[in-house]
């Protein structure tokens, strides 16, 4: 009996040193695919993007992520679409639906509806405001994100179709511990396609070094390529006396 528990006691203190090691990756996986592709100028339409949401579908569905998409949306349609997990933003456009479902007949919206008739539609929109988001109401069982960016860029702005910017770091902001408690301790990956600047990068010829004779398939690589950046934090500073604390 004593080896048994002595076996017990070794098998669950391996397992918790693995669930230490390793992220858990069991449960549900959200991908967020931010695709802006039609520019009201021309000259900034993004051709064959389709083709890479497209691809990255069908690879995060192999992963077996759920998928969501977010197209062609101007900057504060953008910002509400990532904040409706909390349930706090209905689109104007799903509000007539939802009072059609729930009976009522829909008009429109008055200008200035009294404070108690507000009251009264919003407590009867609340459940299926939280209902209809598309950011998915609820991170507590989702073991990783993934959020897909892809659009015009310059240097650390990234564009809407209607030219207005935002930045990666807002976008990171939403799922953070801070705004985004569920996803605490969960792997959030953030996928960025977007030029970064003016300048023309220098590409260099390639060949298989591997190769004595130099052929005719060479090809033009950055002159940044195979090259992956580790940093310990992001841009400021965090003591290494907090981390010890928290270890």
């Amino acid at each position: 009996m004593k080896c048994l528990i002595e076996d017990y006691n070794q098998s669950m203190a391996e397992e918790t040193k693995a669930d230490q090691l390793y992220y858990k990756m069991g449960g549900n996986k959200k991908a967020i695919i931010i695709n802006m592709f039609k520019f009201k100028n021309p000259a900034k339409m993004r051709n064959g993007a389709e083709k890479d949401v497209e691809s990255l579908v069908e690879t995060f569905r192999h992963l077996r992520f759920e998928i969501v998409k977010l197209e062609d949306c101007h900057r504060q349609d953008l910002m509400d679409e990532l904040d409706k997990r909390e349930g706090l933003v209905a689109p104007l456009h799903l509000i007539g639906p939802l009072l059609q479902s729930r009976g009522w007949s829909w008009v429109g919206l008055l200008a200035d509806p009294p404070k108690n008739q507000l009251e009264y539609i919003l407590e009867h929109l609340r459940s299926s405001m939280l209902s209809h988001t598309v950011a998915a109401a609820d991170y507590k069982d989702c073991d990783c994100l993934a959020v897909i960016i892809m659009t015009h860029g310059h240097n650390d702005t990234l564009y809407c179709i209607d030219d207005r910017t935002f930045t990666l770091k807002e976008v990171e902001e939403k799922f953070l511990p801070g705004n985004c408690p569920e996803l605490a301790g969960k792997p959030k990956l953030f996928f960025i396609q977007a030029c970064r600047g003016s300048d023309i990068i220098k590409a260099y010829k390639a060949f298989d070094a591997r190769k004595e004779e130099i052929t005719e398939t060479q090809h033009l690589i950055p002159k940044s390529c195979d090259v992956l950046e580790f940093f310990s934090t992001e841009e400021g500073t965090f003591c290494r006396d907090c981390v010890c604390k928290y270890r």
